[in-house]
């Protein structure tokens, strides 16, 4: 008797206890922690709901959220964002807060590193139930006479079909969604776009998007921290972001160390006084404009009055009357092209890793590489012959130094810039091939920049190995085939390698190709200091 007494209390009070944990509120629940992935003799289980675990879908194990809830996790040390649906009961190691499928994991990019540092944010709640103890809780609601909840409904990943929505933090209207950085350290008491100095303790950013003195609030997707900047100078210069924070604004917005975040930006009032970028031509255009009315306009360079200082959070600022650039420029004579064939040597979606591609093309001896853009598509090609046949030498040359897989194509240039320079024919010597170790890096040590402590930089890892003999004749190689910045690090009984030390991650990620090509598979992009 007192056995199955005891039995119903224990039963109640998980009742009781699972209640006190779907009325709190969610900024009390864990919501960021350690996420782990499934092992592969998984696949094909079924999970505690009953359902089966496939590593190819878009589900999770979580102990604290229930059945059928869809939930954002994004990486912190990358910011990348992945939805899934919580279907299983886990995980059963200490300090983790959630298991992932592989296809999860994969779009998180920590597959090598087999955990990593997250943040939950809840897109949508659900009433089916726990994930664990599923029978003790049935057993109880049937006791009390109560239905036992529905499955979840059906969900595909990035989309929420029913169920009521519940955000950390309620998300201001209006907005617009991108991934925010923020300004090295290095920068700081250097000249921005619009002539104003840097300063990491004020609140400013770098937009391409927003008229110079418009003032923005920021707020972090993941966490809900918000900040308030003045937009001042012109960037970022990577595609896939929208803004660069001053490092004051990005500690307020809890992205120091993350160094990147997805972000929500609303306008609290648009500037007047012109873009931040090439602000050259504006400040041309507006003088045109303003000239027969004897005004003034701002010279290339030069700020308007004094701006409005932001604290972070402070209230709207003052608007300035500075005259707004003509919506229309005047219109420019077209310039004339030519159709020529180039050797298209690689393509990417970021440009400016093909400005970098162009740059090393050129220090190995092509020099009239050069890129073009279409769309998000950057291309580097190689050479202006007039036909694909005359290309064919520059694409022999370009196999001769380390660039194998090269395709001929008909591009469009300026007719200016369409006078050939061939390679292997008289007009100019084909460069001599790169020796093997050339190819694959040349290093410039006395170019090896200095790093503050507190910079955020990214690294690749070469390899971990349990014997620092090995890891250091690993290290060695690096060295002696000019790769640059190589050190080693010890953590326990594990000593790694890491070569490069950049302040923006597709730079590492760069460097990563370039190891790969020289025989070092299996590397990876990680947070070095």
């Amino acid at each position: 008797m007192y056995t199955k007494q005891k039995t119903i209390l224990n039963n109640r009070l998980f009742l009781i206890l699972f209640a006190f944990v779907l009325a709190l509120p969610l900024s009390s629940q864990q919501l960021e922690g350690i996420a782990t992935f499934y092992g592969d003799r998984f696949d094909g289980k079924l999970t505690s709901t009953g359902e089966v675990f496939l590593h190819k879908g878009y589900t999770a194990a979580s102990k604290d959220l229930p059945w059928g809830t869809i939930v954002e996790v994004t990486n912190v040390a990358n910011g990348k964002s992945v939805q899934v649906r919580i279907n299983d009961c886990g995980p059963h190691l200490k300090g983790r807060i959630i298991d992932l499928t592989k296809a999860a994991a994969t779009d998180l990019d920590f597959i090598k590193q087999g955990e990593a540092k997250v943040s939950l944010r809840i897109i949508r709640s659900s009433d089916s139930g726990p994930t664990c103890s599923r029978g003790a809780w049935a057993k109880q609601l049937r006791k009390e006479g109560k239905s036992i909840p529905p499955p979840p409904p059906a969900w595909t990943p990035g989309s929420t079909n029913g169920g009521s929505t519940v955000v950390t933090t309620p998300l201001p209207t209006g907005t617009v969604e991108g991934m925010a950085s923020y300004y090295a350290d290095r920068l700081n008491g250097r000249s921005t776009s619009t002539g104003e100095t840097y300063d990491l303790t004020k609140f400013t950013a770098a937009s391409k998007l927003y008229p110079y003195n418009s003032i923005l609030e920021v707020t972090n997707v993941v966490s809900g921290a918000k900040t308030r900047v003045r937009v001042n100078d012109c960037g970022p210069h990577y595609e896939d972001r929208i803004l660069d924070l001053s490092r004051a604004a990005a500690k307020q917005a809890g992205i120091l160390e993350a160094g990147v975040a997805r972000v929500h930006v609303r306008v609290v009032s648009m500037g007047q006084d012109g873009p931040t970028c090439d602000r050259g031509a504006w400040a041309k255009a507006q003088r045109e404009a303003t000239s027969q009315a004897n005004t003034t306009a701002l010279s290339p360079g030069q700020a308007p009055p004094p701006a409005p200082t932001v604290t972070g959070e402070g209230s709207a600022p003052a608007t300035y009357q500075t005259p707004a650039p003509p919506n229309t420029a005047p219109a420019s004579a077209a310039v004339p092209t030519a159709e020529v064939y180039g050797v298209q040597v690689a393509a990417f979606g970021n440009r400016a890793n093909a400005i970098q591609a162009v740059a090393d093309l050129k220090e190995k001896g092509f020099t009239d590489a050069y890129t073009i853009t279409d769309g998000k598509i950057s291309r580097v090609y190689v050479g202006k012959a007039p036909t694909a046949e005359d290309a064919a030498p520059t694409k022999q040359a370009l196999t001769k130094g380390g660039y194998p897989k090269t395709v001929v194509k008909k591009v469009r240039v300026p007719a200016s810039d369409a006078a050939p320079v061939t390679y292997g024919q008289a007009a100019v010597a084909p460069p001599t091939p790169a020796t093997p170790a050339e190819t694959q890096y040349t290093a410039k040590p006395t170019d090896a920049p200095t790093f503050d402590p507190s910079d955020i930089l990214f690294g690749v890892q070469v390899g971990a190995y349990k014997s620092k003999a090995g890891a250091e004749k690993v290290a060695k190689d690096l060295e002696a085939k000019g790769f640059p910045m190589v050190f080693t690090a010890t953590v326990g009984k594990v000593t790694r390698v890491f070569a490069g030390k950049y302040y923006f991650q597709g730079q590492a990620e760069d460097l990563k190709d370039k190891l790969s090509e020289a025989g070092y598979p299996g590397t990876s992009v990680r947070r070095v200091q």
